[in-house]
């Protein structure tokens, strides 16, 4: 664990540290925003749960990927939506 090695108090690896659990999840919630954009853009979904995703989308009746622009509104508010999230 080179983590640990660098540390400056490697006494608080494997207690919870919250500088340890934070780091992580944000990178978790990061990659989770930008698969959206591979499917919103060019309708490619980037994992299983973005194939998903697209299925619904197009359950609903948005299709996208090129030529989404007839149908922008409610792509915008999903859009509009993961930035008030961030």
């Amino acid at each position: 664990m080179i983590e640990k090695k660098f540390a400056k108090d490697p006494a608080r690896f494997g207690h919870g540290a919250i500088e340890g659990v934070a780091g992580p999840e944000a990178a978790n919630n990061a990659d989770a925003q930008c698969k959206f954009i591979p499917m919103l853009t060019l309708g490619i979904p980037a994992n299983g749960t973005m194939a998903l995703m697209l299925a619904a989308l197009m359950i609903y009746g948005i299709t996208p990927g090129r030529g989404n622009d007839a149908e922008a509104r409610p792509l915008l508010g999903l859009i509009a939506s993961m930035w008030i999230a961030i």
